[in-house]
């Protein structure tokens, strides 16, 4: 019987020193995140702040008449006026475009159920006027003292400008570098307690761009480019995974 319990504390002994093992190798594994045999992968980002470089800017221009003609009339004039406005503030023919007009019929309400009736009340026209330029500044401060045509009685919208950054192509090619290389820095850190060296690239994911303004944290799996400020945050992501030497 002394024998017997003698083989069964071996045993004991032995599962104690398996389960040991096995949860020394999970750890191992959790602690590693996306190390094995075959490679480790590593995320690696890069961000550059960049200024915009063009921008485009709609003013809408409307008037109302019970005449069709008379509205059109009104509308002409007064996108002249806003015409010659944007030109005296510093703006070039060739950076303003004249969009189409848009016109339809207003109706009258029933006073009984608030529908609309068969007859017109008046007819409603309006026109785009787009700015685009280089001068960033100068749509800034222009798009912000617009409004003051209503003080001429010109009944006129202004949009909020839309910033871009045209370099963005070779800026994109330049980040991604820069990622690929954060991911490889990360990957040396990761591997320094090993003994193991990072070897040569296996593949590389390049994430969508997020374009956002320079504090946000936004993020979307589809990617952001956000066009209401002037300053923008560039941020790229790649995901590389590397032979261990």
């Amino acid at each position: 019987m002394e024998e017997f319990f003698k083989k069964i504390e071996g045993y004991q002994v032995l599962i104690i020193g398996i389960f040991f093992s096995l949860s020394l190798i999970i750890s191992t594994n959790i602690v590693s995140g996306t190390l094995s045999r075959s490679g480790i992968e590593v995320t690696g980002s890069a961000v550059a702040i960049v200024k915009s470089d063009f921008a485009s800017w709609d003013l809408d221009v409307a008037t109302g008449s019970k005449d069709k003609k008379q509205a059109y009339d009104v509308l002409v004039k007064n996108k002249n006026i806003v015409i010659n406005y944007l030109k005296s503030k510093g703006f070039s023919d060739s950076s303003i475009f004249v969009q189409n007009t848009n016109s339809y019929p207003v109706f009258k309400k029933s006073s009984e159920t608030g529908e609309d009736t068969n007859e017109v009340d008046h007819y409603y026209i309006s026109q785009t006027i787009r700015v685009e330029s280089n001068n960033i500044q100068l749509i800034k401060d222009v798009s912000l003292d617009a409004e003051n045509l209503l003080n001429r009685g010109i009944d006129v919208k202004s949009n909020p400008p839309t910033y871009f950054y045209t370099k963005l192509s070779d800026l994109k090619i330049n980040l991604l570098n820069a990622a690929s290389e954060d991911a490889k820095k990360r990957a040396k850190a990761m591997l320094k307690s090993t003994g193991n060296r990072v070897g040569a690239i296996k593949s590389v994911k390049t994430g969508v761009f997020q374009i956002t303004a320079p504090n946000s944290n936004e993020v979307s799996d589809y990617g952001i480019y956000d066009t209401s400020t002037i300053d923008k945050k560039v941020t790229a992501v790649t995901q590389v995974t590397f032979r261990i030497k």
